[in-house]
This record gives structure tokens, C-alpha cells and sequence, in this order.
């Protein structure tokens, strides 16, 4: 079995925490009885610095209907940036959907807010594994290569988020 710790920010969730956020997780045994306690670790506490990987310095995959959801890893924009890209090619006309994925772990996948639908939504959820219905969707024809780009930051208390897309730049660009 696995555990997760659910650190959104959903309403009554004491445990809220930021990417690189350490948690100490204890596991009791007592005859029959199981019991699995999970404490925020002080920031700074002994112990705790070399488990904290900033948001920046995870590896993010692209995977979507264009390749049977294979993840292929995406290329690290400027240094410093949070930003990450992957050219795709249109496989078949009227386009294909996707998701962004950190680690090449399906569980901490980002996806689209509510709105998808429409094509309105600014909102990126994630990571975890609630959006395995929603997809964000690039329109173009066969054959047409555009440019996703993944952006994040956690500064100051908040995990920044944006996924765009545009015409791929001419190659050697």
C-alpha cells in the first residue's frame, strides 16, 4: 500500500504544504492495529535541508494523445526560469490533448481547471493524480509543430503555475 499526504489547500486541511515541504511520517503497529501519523517538519529542523528538491529542480514530461500517453521528457528553458518545452507534432488533424507530468510519476500530474472546456481556463491543478480526465487540447492540422511551455515557481508561499502553447519556432531557433 502507499500514502500520500495531501497538501492543497482544500478547506479544513491542516496539513497545507509548498513543493520541497518535508513531512515526518510514523507507522505504529499494535497487534491488529495500524496507525499512520504524518507531522510537518519545521523548516530548518535538523535532518530536513537535504530532502527539499525546489519545484524548479524536478524533471517535468509531456505525454498525450499524439503518442499513446507516452511521457517524453521536456527540455529546460533559460536557466533559472522554472520554464521547461517540448515541440509537439500534430499527429492527425483537428489536433491532441496532454498533460504535463513531474517526474515521470503520473501520480503528480498537472492538468486544467474547471473550465477546460470552453478553452478559458488560466487554472493549472497539480500535482497529483485527480485530473485524469481533463486534458488541455492544441488545435492545428496535421504535421503543424507547436511549442508547449511549462512554467513554475514557488516563491514566497506560493506555487506558481502556467502552461502556454504557440507555433514552434523555425528549427535552430
Amino acid at each position: 500500500p502507499a500514502w500520500m499526504v495531501d497538501g492543497r489547500p482544500w478547506e479544513g486541511n491542516l496539513d497545507v504544504g509548498l513543493p520541497g515541504e518535508v513531512y515526518q511520517v510514523r507507522f505504529q503497529v499494535a497487534g491488529w492495529w495500524r496507525l499512520v501519523t504524518w507531522e510537518k517538519v519545521a523548516e530548518g529542523a535538523e535532518g530536513s535541508e537535504p530532502l527539499r528538491q525546489p519545484a524548479a529542480a524536478a524533471s517535468y514530461y509531456i505525454g498525450g494523445t499524439w503518442n499513446d500517453w507516452q511521457l517524453e521528457e521536456m527540455q529546460p528553458g533559460p536557466q533559472g526560469s522554472g520554464m521547461f518545452f517540448f515541440d509537439v507534432r500534430l499527429s492527425e488533424a483537428p489536433g491532441t490533448s496532454f498533460q504535463i507530468v513531474r517526474n515521470a510519476d503520473w501520480s503528480q500530474a498537472f492538468y486544467p481547471g474547471p473550465a477546460w472546456e470552453s478553452g478559458l481556463s488560466d487554472e493549472v491543478y497539480g500535482p497529483d493524480d485527480a485530473g485524469t480526465d481533463t486534458s488541455w487540447w492544441l488545435h492545428g492540422r496535421e504535421g503543424d509543430i507547436i511549442r508547449v511551455e511549462f512554467q513554475r515557481s514557488v516563491e514566497g508561499g506560493e506555487d506558481s503555475r502556467r502552461v502556454s502553447w504557440r507555433p514552434a519556432p523555425p528549427s535552430g531557433a
